[in-house]
């Protein structure tokens, strides 16, 4: 039910037979923000900036709706 542009879409989740928890989620091409940085170094201050407005946009929505990321990080 998270709408914010910048949030995958889950399509589905749930349990193995063997009761492992999976979820299958939307894929995204690119660069994650550790492959940014180690092919092109730190970056200007300004697109730093815009990027954790996207990443933090996404996240209070999420935390809003009682969802907590556990795993964020920049290869993530």
């Amino acid at each position: 039910s998270l709408s914010h542009p910048n949030t995958i879409q889950i399509y589905d989740y749930g349990h193995t037979a063997d009761g492992i928890f999976y979820y299958a989620m939307e894929l995204l091409h690119g660069l994650t923000l550790q492959e940014l940085v180690e092919r092109h170094g730190p970056q200007p201050e300004e697109r730093v900036v815009h990027l954790l407005v996207q990443v933090c946009g996404s996240l209070a929505e999420a935390h809003a709706a009682g969802l907590i990321h556990r795993d964020i990080k920049p290869g993530n």
